[in-house]
This record gives structure tokens, sequence and C-alpha cells, in this order.
């Protein structure tokens, strides 16, 4: 139904922002000034405005550096991967239109791929998704109405705020309103540093229902998520009092990810021999341009394509590694 004001339905602003704003929220970092804004304060109007938005625009920028070595020899292999990326949304029609460039580095020699995709909701609420990658054919995904509906589009707050509350009880987090302003995309922001359980980002990935969200979750089971504590900073333009950025600092997770993916990859790896530090793992989104997103169109080379599987449709992808 269109006009429906369900974050669920706004993957960066559920995922990524609105979830976080509600980590704060339940943090209860209020201010004794009762003129001076505060962490809750902030948190509790940028929930309110994110849902009347009807458009938005969130550029993303995800930037790994991993060195693997041997354990008592001078020998190390680093490895580099960059994904710039932007996503365009638009409440009706419920459309998004997303674009990445993904770079790998390893030894020196980079790959690069572009990808571009499309999704569209229909009234009887099929979803249906369009992608290819740069000099490839357009691929077409459907999702009958009712096949895990709407999970894969984001996360629903209130389904997680009884357990973000009982962890905000138990395992406060530090959460604190720098007194100078920020400068987002040339506008002024609050910004709140804070810390996210590992434990949480679990729980986000275990909501998050599609294929790709499996598979990372199969590969990450045996990952120690308690140990794992992701330093964070948030900001929220002063104007609008909507999220402007949100930047993670995910090393914790990333030595952690690669040792595990080694062992799954094959057992005659010799991963207990391996030295393997992620020197840097960064996702930084920024979002903007609220309310100003022109209506997005799908090319119709886009509509005409083969429908294929979720796998087929991300084929392209692995020939980078």
């Amino acid at each position: 139904m269109r006009g429906n004001t369900n974050p669920r339905k706004r993957p960066f602003l559920t995922a990524a922002a609105a979830i976080l704003i509600t980590v704060l929220v339940l943090s209860g970092c209020a201010s004794l000034n009762p003129f001076k804004p505060s962490a809750l304060t902030l948190t509790k109007d940028a929930l309110t405005n994110i849902g009347k938005i009807k458009s938005g625009k969130a550029d993303y920028i995800i930037d790994s550096d991993f060195s693997l070595g041997s354990k008592g020899l001078d020998i190390s292999l680093d490895m580099q991967l960059n994904v710039d990326g932007y996503s365009e949304f638009t409440k009706d029609p419920d459309r998004t239109k997303t674009g990445a460039v993904i770079k790998v580095n390893v030894l020196g020699q980079e790959q690069t791929v572009n990808t571009e995709g499309y999704s569209d909701k229909l009234e009887d609420g099929t979803q249906i998704a369009y992608s290819r990658v740069e000099g490839g054919k357009w691929k077409k995904m459907t999702k009958a109405p009712g096949e895990k509906e709407d999970s894969d589009s984001g996360i629903d707050p209130m389904m997680l705020g009884g357990g973000l509350l009982k962890m905000a009880v138990e395992n406060p987090l530090d959460a604190s309103l720098e007194e100078e302003l920020s400068s987002v995309n040339g506008k002024e922001a609050y910004k709140i540093n804070c810390k996210i359980p590992g434990s949480f980002l679990k729980e986000i990935l275990d909501n998050l229902d599609n294929e790709n969200a499996e598979k990372f979750a199969e590969i990450t089971k045996d990952m120690d998520w308690d140990s794992v504590l992701i330093p964070a900073e948030f900001y929220i333009y002063k104007e609008n009092k909507l999220p402007a950025r949100i930047y993670l600092d995910c090393r914790t997770i990333g030595t952690q990810f690669i040792e595990i993916l080694l062992k799954q990859m094959g057992e005659d790896l010799p991963v207990d021999d391996l030295s393997i530090e992620a020197n840097t793992l960064t996702v930084d989104i920024t979002l903007d341009d609220y309310d100003e997103i022109a209506p997005i169109e799908i090319p119709q080379e886009a509509l005409d394509a083969e429908e294929v599987s979720t796998e087929e449709g991300l084929s392209g992808l692995p020939d980078l590694f």
C-alpha cells in the first residue's frame, strides 16, 4: 500500500540508520541542560523524522586492508578490498536504484567491477530486483508476495526494541555527544560517539533474511561475537534532525572473519600457521537528499531481462577472487 511509513522498506535507513539510532536512544544519554540537545533528544527526533521522508540517498564506502603472513617466516601477503557505492530510494513508487564500484588488489594486481541495479515492489507485494555487472546482460529476480516478506528490505526497529532495551540495561553503551558541531555534505551536524556490541550486530545480520545474509551467517556461525566491540560515529543534521553519516570501525570483526573464511575454504589450507591481521575495515555511510530524489525509472532492457535465481544474479562478482 502506497504511503506506508513503515521504515522496514528502507534498507539503509533501517539497517544502517534507524537501528543505530534506536541503540543510542536506549543508551539513555540525556543532558541536564534542557536547552542543550543530547544524544537522547537528537536520536528521538531522528527516529520520528525518518518515518516522514518519501525519498533519499545513501552513499557508502567499505575499505578493507588485510595482511596474511606465515608464523616464524618474514613473508606477508597484503590484500585490499574497496566498495564505493550508492543507493537511492523513493516511497511512491516503492523503488530503489543502486550502483557500486568494487576493487580488489592482491600483490599489486587490481581488478575492478562496476555493478548497477534496481528494485521494485509492486502493489500486490511482489518484489522484483534487476542487476547487471558492467559489460554484462541485465538479470531479473522475482520474489512472490509473502515470501520472506519485507524482511530482506531492512529491519523493523520495533521488533528489536525489547532485545535492545535488555541489552542496553545489561551492557550500557559508551555514547557521548561532542560539544563542537561537525560538517557533513557541507551542512552542520551533531556527532555522537558510541560503541556497538558484536552481539547486537549479530542480531542485525540474523534478521536480514535473504540469500546473502544467510551465506554470511553460515560463514560466521563460529565467530566470537561477544568479544567484539565496534567503535562508531553517528552524525545527525542540525537543521532537519535526520541521519547524516554513520562510520564504523570493524577491525575487530575482520581478523576473525578472514580466519574463519580461510578455514572453510579447504582443510588443506594451513590456517593455524598463518598470522592474519585486519589493518583496516571501515564502513562509511553518508545519507542526504531527503525528499529530493526524482522518480526512479527502470530501463526497458532491465524490464525485459531474463529471469534468474539469486545465485545466478550475483554471478560475475566471485570472478574477482
